[in-house]
């Protein structure tokens, strides 16, 4: 295989669009541009040809692979992509999953433990208990844990009494499958009733926390 002086294509000698001789070489070409190109300043083309081959000559057959920072980047982003979907999938969490600002850093003053659970076919969700009796103030410890067949959770409404406005208490995780345990804690100021419920059964699995 030959290259081509001007354009630095492979050629095959037996293939070559045409070829041209000077100072004593022949050289061919891919394409008759290539050669009237050549023809027309042979003595440039022929030294730069001559350049290469030696430089070709030293180095042998090596050749330098150069990487797109693009090919380089874009692999990365989708493998942080990746990690970052896996771990919005694993938590489950349709919210925030950080402890409430009326609870973070403080410990427990009492803990209830309540399962969360079916008739083991997905049905009859329910809480038992379905009423937890407290202390309005206290730091209170709400262990979920769920017996059943599918996935549960507990969210307690704030001190506003209604759902999805902010304040509400919410376990972590937010998904407790079958067999796992999930924990939420509440702090809530004002004695009264507040309603809890679970997210994936909000019509069926309801109760009450009643803070004197």
């Amino acid at each position: 295989m030959a290259n081509d002086p001007v354009c630095g294509m492979q050629v095959d000698a037996r293939e070559a669009a045409g070829k041209s001789e000077y100072g004593g070489h022949t050289y061919y070409f891919c394409a008759p541009g290539c050669k009237a190109e050549f023809d027309q300043n042979p003595t440039n083309y022929a030294k730069n040809s001559v350049a290469g081959h030696k430089r070709r000559k030293r180095g042998g057959h090596r050749r330098r692979l150069r990487l797109s920072p693009w090919l380089i980047a874009t692999p990365v982003v989708a493998i942080v992509a990746a990690i970052v979907v896996a771990f919005v999938l694993i938590s489950g969490s349709s919210g925030t999953t950080e402890p409430a600002s009326e609870v973070a850093g403080q410990t427990s003053t009492v803990s209830f433990t309540v399962e969360a659970g079916d008739d083991g076919a997905g049905n009859n969700s329910f809480f038992d208990p379905d009423t937890i009796r407290g202390k309005a103030g206290d730091v209170i410890e709400l262990v979920v844990t769920n017996p059943g067949s599918v996935s549960h959770n507990l969210r307690l409404s704030g001190p506003d009494k209604k759902y999805g406005t902010g304040d509400d208490f919410e376990s972590e995780p937010f998904a407790i499958g079958p067999g796992e345990t999930g924990r939420a804690v509440v702090k809530i100021d004002s004695p009264g009733t507040y309603p809890f419920r679970c997210d994936f059964h909000p019509a069926l699995q309801v109760g009450t926390l009643v803070l004197s």
